[in-house]
């Protein structure tokens, strides 16, 4: 799958700082997925959400995994594999829960 001409497809008119990081991201996650025994033509929402929970757990600040998600979760819509993208938790989730319980 040349993951460079979907982004350029779906994300024409985009700036090419977006298309670069949507490529870079969705690079990594099939490295990652690949590594993890998954096929980008058969994603799973687990498959989303372990990627999120790894990049949590490698420190990875909730601005990198937002940008990282939305690439994902757009690579699912454009493929019509729209149940990978949803429900899924990040880490920005879990800073408006811990904020939440502070109000309380």
């Amino acid at each position: 799958m040349d993951i460079r001409a979907l982004v350029d497809k779906h994300m024409a008119g985009k700036s090419d700082r977006s298309k670069q990081m949507y490529v870079y991201w969705l690079n990594r996650f099939r490295d990652w997925l690949v590594g993890a025994g998954g096929d980008m033509a058969r994603l799973t929402r687990a498959d989303v959400q372990q990627f999120i929970d790894w990049m949590t757990a490698h420190k990875k600040s909730p601005s990198t995994v937002s940008v990282a998600v939305s690439a994902i979760r757009a690579f699912a819509r454009w493929t019509g594999q729209e149940h990978a993208r949803h429900n899924l938790s990040t880490h920005a989730d879990l800073e408006k829960v811990k904020r939440f319980r502070v109000l309380e």
